[in-house]
C-alpha cells in the first residue's frame, strides 16, 4: 500500500524507497541483519511477484528503480484510502472525506479535480509527500506538522531557502528529502533534528554543512552532490566533482554514520582527521581539488576504516598532479570493498587491488595507466562491472583473453584515445552489456563478438562513429543471441558550453 504515496508512472529508485520504510518504522528487527538489508530483501520480494516493474537494472542484476503498473496501483491506491493508511490529494478517483485523522498524505500534482483541503485536520500527519511540484500545492503551514516524521520534497521547485526554518522545528523528523530542489543553504537549526537518520540534499544548491550539522548524531546516511549522466540508460555518470560538500569539524560526533556522498576533503581537513573515528561508515565519496598534500590526513582516516567500508570513490581532479598516489602505500587499504571507483593519476593499480575478493563494480577515469591492465582486473573473481572512462588507460590494445574475467556482465569503455583493438578472445563468457564511445574507429577494429555467448546488447554513446556500428551491428546479425545495437547520439557535456543536451534513441534487431 505504501507505493500508492508515489504518482502513476513516477520512477522509484530503490535506495530511497528502502530507506524511507525503514524511517517509517515499518521494517522489523531481525538478528544479524540492520533495518535496510531486511527492508531490500522485501524490495526484491516485491520484484520476484511482479508488485513492481523493473526500469532499471545494474551490472549485478539488481533493480535499483522501478515503476508501479497502472492497475496495480489503481488497485492499492484504493485500498490504502479506504484503509486510511495514505491520503491522496489531487487524484480525482479517491475521497479523503470521512477520514478525521489523517497520517501520510501524498500530494499528486496534476491528478485531476482540485479537492478542498482547507478545512482538513493535519495535526496527526506523520509523513508528507509533494514529488516534482513546482508551484505549492496547498497552502500547508509546515511548522504545525509537529509529528512529522517523514518529509520527502523532491523536485519542489517553490522550495526556498526560508522554508528549511520552519522543516528545522519538526524535531521528530527521521527522513529529509530536499533532492532537485532549488535550496542553497542549511540554517543552523538542523542541529536541532536530533531524530533525523537520512538527510539527502543531492542536486541541491548546497556546497558547505553548517557546525550545527555534527549534532546529528543518529544519522545515518548524508547525501549530497550532483551526478551527470551521459547515457539515457545511466550506465556512464560521474559526480560532478564542484559540487562536493564541505564538512565542519565535529565529524566524530556523527557515530551513527553509514555514507556521506562527495566531500570536499580539501576544505574539510580537520574534519578528515575525524573520519576514521565513524566505525559505521559503509560508503564514502571524496573528491580534492587543491593539492596531493590534502589527502594526508584522508589516507590515514582511510586506513582506519579498512574493516567497515564496502564503496569507496575517491576523486583528484588536477590532472597534472600524481593526486592517487597515496593509495600505494596504505598501511591497511580497504580489503572488502564491493564498489570502487578511482579518478586521478596515479603511477600502476595499487598492489591491494589484486586482493579485492569481493569488488564487484570497478570504475576508473584518468589515471593515465599504461600497465597490464587487463591481466591484472581479469584475476578478480568477482567483478561484474568495469567502466573504463577517458583516459583511464594509455594502451593501444584491450584483449580478453581466455580465463580472465569469469563473472564480468557489463563493460564500459569511453574514448580511451590510443586504443587500436578491442577483442575477445574466450574472456569475459558472461559478458551481457557493453557500452561504447570512441574519439575515432579503432585501427585494428573490434573482434570477438561471436565468443560472448551471452551478450544481449551492445550501447554506443556520445560522438558516434558509424564505421564502428555497422561493423558491430554486423556481427549482431550473425550472433546466435542476436544481440540489440543502440545508438545513444547524446552531445557529451564535456564538449557543451551550454546547458542543453540532445539525444537519440535507435535500437536494431537483427
Amino acid at each position: 500500500m505504501y507505493l500508492s504515496v508515489f504518482p502513476e508512472d513516477f520512477e522509484i529508485k530503490r535506495g530511497p524507497l528502502i530507506r524511507r520504510w525503514a524511517a517509517e518504522g515499518f521494517i522489523g528487527r531481525v538478528r544479524g541483519s540492520n533495518l535496510e538489508e531486511i527492508a531490500d530483501k522485501y524490495f526484491d520480494e516485491f520484484i520476484s511477484r511482479n508488485i513492481v516493474t523493473p526500469i532499471r537494472i545494474d551490472s549485478s542484476g539488481e533493480v535499483r528503480s522501478c515503476r508501479v503498473h497502472d492497475i496495480m496501483l489503481e488497485v492499492i491506491s484504493a485500498i490504502s484510502v479506504q484503509e486510511n493508511f495514505i491520503s491522496l490529494l489531487g487524484n480525482y478517483s479517491y475521497s479523503i472525506t470521512g477520514h478525521d485523522k489523517i497520517r501520510r498524505l501524498s500530494i499528486h500534482v496534476g491528478g485531476g479535480k482540485e479537492q478542498d483541503f482547507s478545512c482538513r485536520n493535519l495535526s496527526h500527519l506523520r509523513s508528507l509527500t509533494i514529488l516534482g511540484c513546482k508551484e505549492k500545492p496547498i497552502p500547508i503551514a509546515l511548522a504545525d506538522l509537529t509529528l512529522l516524521r517523514v518529509l520527502d520534497l523532491e523536485g519542489c521547485g517553490w522550495l526556498s531557502d526560508s522554508d528549511l526554518k520552519d522543516i528545522c522545528k519538526l524535531y521528530l523528523l527521521r527522513y529529509v528529502s530536499l533532492r532537485s530542489t532549488n535550496i542553497s543553504k542549511l540554517p543552523r537549526a538542523v542541529g536541532n533534528l536530533k531524530e533525523l537518520l537520512i538527510l539527502d540534499v543531492r542536486s541541491t544548491y548546497i556546497r558547505e554543512l553548517p557546525a550545527t550539522i555534527t549534532q546529528l548524531r543518529c544519522l545515518k546516511h548524508l547525501l549530497a552532490g550532483r551526478y551527470k549522466y551521459y547515457t539515457r540508460t545511466h550506465h556512464v555518470k560521474h559526480f560532478a566533482s564542484k559540487e562536493a560538500v564541505t564538512i565542519p569539524a565535529g565529524l566524530k560526533n556523527m557515530s551513527a554514520l553509514q555514507s556521506i556522498a562527495p566531500v570536499n576533503i580539501s576544505s574539510s581537513f580537520r574534519a578528515m582527521h575525524e573520519l576514521g573515528e565513524l566505525s559505521q561508515l559503509t560508503k564514502l565519496c571524496a573528491i580534492n581539488r587543491k593539492g596531493v598534500e590534502k589527502w594526508r590526513p584522508f589516507a590515514t582516516s582511510l586506513s582506519k576504516l579498512s574493516y567497515s567500508l564496502r564503496h569507496l570513490s575517491v576523486f583528484h581532479i588536477d590532472k597534472m598532479e600524481h593526486g592517487l598516489e597515496f593509495l600505494m602505500d596504505l598501511s591497511s587499504p580497504p580489503l572488502f570493498l564491493k564498489k570502487l571507483y578511482f579518478w586521478g593519476r596515479v603511477s600502476a593499480l595499487p598492489p591491494w587491488i589484486s586482493s579485492l575478493s569481493n569488488l564487484v563494480r570497478l570504475s576508473l577515469r584518468e589515471n593515465y595507466l599504461e600497465s597490464e591492465l587487463v591481466k591484472i582486473l581479469g584475476k578478480l573473481h568477482s567483478l561484474l562491472s568495469l567502466k573504463l572512462y577517458v583516459n583511464s588507460y594509455l594502451g593501444t590494445e584491450l584483449c580478453f583473453e581466455h580465463n580472465l574475467f569469469p563473472r564480468l556482465k557489463q563493460l564500459m569503455i569511453d574514448n580511451l584515445k590510443n586504443l587500436d583493438e578491442l577483442s575477445f578472445k574466450g574472456g569475459a563468457p558472461d559478458l551481457e552489456r557493453l557500452t561504447l564511445a570512441f574519439v575515432k574507429a579503432p585501427e585494428r577494429g573490434i573482434s570477438g563478438i561471436e565468443n560472448l555467448p551471452k551478450l544481449k546488447e551492445v550501447e554506443f554513446f556520445g560522438i558516434i562513429v558509424d564505421s564502428v556500428v555497422e561493423g558491430v551491428i554486423a556481427a549482431a546479425k550473425i550472433h546466435p543471441n542476436h544481440p540489440r545495437v543502440y545508438r545513444d547520439e547524446t552531445i557529451d557535456p564535456r564538449s557543451l558550453t551550454r546547458a542543453c543536451r540532445f539525444a537519440f534513441f535507435f535500437p536494431f534487431n537483427s
